[in-house]
């Protein structure tokens, strides 16, 4: 049989009980204000923040924008509110942007993962945005996938200017020996059977270093962008046209083109006279051809090729195009032989003669 307890015992279990319950009430209440005071802090930090955050749910809903989208997309943060990320991405990067909100709303912990997509602007243009995405579907104070964005236009469009000049000629912005050459082994690599082959033409102009001396530099220059442009006017979307320097073109035929054609628009195009600074300039072009055979050439082979059947056409006289033939390269090389034999000897003279006014 128990004895009953004593009134003295019961008020000290209820004291206990009264200060375990006050302890426990304190620390839910310190939570509950960790908690409002790291919303708050959230919040403030998203409202003041230069970046564009946005909160998505785990399906990419936007639930949460912050004012600066307005300044860097032109949008009113409301009106993004219920949007889906998706469709306000490009649509060539919905895809991969998906891929990744999806990727991490189905990973535990709070993982990150960095983006670059373009964001449609309220204008209806696009601006390239670099993004972090943090999931923090767990945090109790923000339920979402976290966006912090910025804009990288700028960065994007001086990348590409930089690219483009590493890959460019500076005067007439055709392609440069570089990516010209890279284009050749593309063709080349791309090509399904050995049948189906590709043409180089090498166009030069005819007495140019005449008209630089006589005329100037700058004339010369003017003349060199009206040939790219009548160069770009006889070729296809396909085609690719570059300069190598001086007053060297060259041009990358694929998809069963016709190489003597082309050269014979070319030739037309450049027998047209050119008005240059007030001045009327008649000027001719030599063009070699070479295709490719049935083994495995390569790009400077191939401009090689082109470029000894070019010295063939200058042999004809002004205003022609040859196709490469085999035996172009022993004259080629017959003619730089002879080329090396004649700068020699005028080494040879000048060091003769400067021996003898020493005597």
């Amino acid at each position: 049989m128990q004895t009953p307890m004593s009134a003295e015992l019961v008020l000290i279990r209820m004291s206990g009980l009264v200060s375990l319950l006050s302890g426990t009430l304190a620390r839910w209440r310190e939570a509950e204000a960790n908690r409002r005071e790291g919303g708050e802090r959230f919040r403030s930090l998203v409202q003041n923040s230069c970046d564009v955050i946005t909160v998505t749910d785990g399906v990419g809903t936007i639930v949460y924008q912050s004012p600066s989208v307005e300044g860097v997309l032109g949008y009113g943060p409301e009106e993004l509110l219920g949007c889906r990320l998706e469709e306000l991405v490009h649509p060539e990067d919905a895809d991969s942007v998906a891929t990744v909100c999806h990727s991490l709303a189905d990973s535990s912990g709070r993982d990150r993962a960095r983006i670059e997509f373009r964001w449609q602007h309220r204008d209806g243009g696009f601006v390239a945005i670099e993004a972090t995405v943090g999931n923090s579907l767990d945090d109790p104070s923000v339920q979402g996938l976290v966006l912090n964005a910025r804009d990288v236009t700028e960065r994007k469009e001086l990348e590409e200017q930089l690219t483009h000049h590493a890959f460019h000629d500076p005067l007439t912005d055709l392609a440069n020996r570089s990516l010209f050459c890279e284009r050749i082994e593309h063709a080349l690599a791309r090509r399904k059977t050995l049948e189906e082959r590709i043409s180089v033409l090498f166009l030069d102009v005819d007495d140019f270093k005449a008209v630089n001396d006589s005329l100037g530099d700058s004339v010369g220059d003017e003349l060199l962008l009206d040939i790219a442009d009548r160069i770009r006017s006889c070729l296809r979307d396909g085609d690719t046209a570059a300069r190598l320097g001086g007053d060297e073109f060259v041009i990358l035929l694929e998809d069963g083109s016709d190489p003597p054609a082309v050269a014979d628009r070319l030739l037309d195009a450049s027998r047209r006279p050119f008005r240059v600074q007030g001045k009327g300039l008649a000027v001719s072009v030599s063009i070699g051809i070479a295709r490719s055979a049935y083994n495995r050439e390569t790009a400077d082979e191939l401009l090689r090729n082109a470029d000894a059947a070019m010295y063939a056409a200058k042999g004809r006289g002004k205003g022609y195009f040859e196709l490469f033939e085999h035996d172009m390269h022993t004259t080629a090389l017959g003619r730089l032989d002879l080329e090396g034999g004649l700068r020699r000897a005028v080494h040879n003279t000048g060091s003769s003669n400067s021996g003898t006014r020493g005597a």
